[in-house]
């Protein structure tokens, strides 16, 4: 578990304490004085179908509405005749259905990529632009947040030019308070 406290030095003081007098309580870090990486995650289960289906998807069962119901048991009747390759010509199928249209046009495999890096480069620029805003479009069916998490940051390899230090730290970590393992 992690906990992340903000506030006066006396309450996060006392915060450590109590919780190092907790039993199964491995350890307790205080990164005051280190440069740290803060984080919350919103895990979210969305609806593929798109807004227009998010209420059909929240209730669950069948529609008895007529134009639902009729195109329920066209794609019914459809899926039916699709297992049956040479129609029985004395049934009661209908001879004037409509033909299912032609597919769109293949792509080669550069096209493809091209298109999907197109694709994902638009997700990350309304990403970086609405932030969370981009599901809303989707239909959020349920949603939970992570809580915050904090890690120090890794010190990394100096140029000569750097002349500021990159990790500060309050002195070493007690190996006798991490975790076992």
């Amino acid at each position: 578990m992690c906990i992340v406290i903000s506030g006066q030095d006396g309450v996060v003081e006392q915060a450590r304490r109590q919780l190092e007098d907790l039993v199964p309580v491995w350890a307790v870090l205080d990164y005051t004085n280190t440069r740290t990486i803060n984080r919350e995650l919103a895990l979210v289960k969305l609806s593929v179908l798109g807004p227009e289906y998010l209420e059909d998807q929240l209730q669950g069962g069948p529609t008895h509405q007529a134009k639902t119901f009729e195109r329920e048991t066209t794609l019914a009747h459809n899926f039916e005749s699709s297992g049956n390759p040479h129609p029985d010509p004395h049934s009661d199928s209908h001879p004037s259905e409509p033909q299912p249209a032609p597919g769109p046009k293949a792509l080669t495999p550069s096209e493809l990529l091209r298109r999907k890096s197109e694709h994902l480069a638009a997700i990350r620029t309304l990403s970086d632009q609405f932030g969370a805003k981009i599901v809303d479009p989707f239909g959020i069916l349920e949603s939970a947040r992570t809580g915050t998490m904090a890690m120090p940051r890794t010190p990394i390899s100096a140029s000569p030019e750097d002349t500021e230090p990159l990790f500060e730290s309050s002195g070493p970590v007690d190996p006798s308070l991490l975790p076992p393992g």
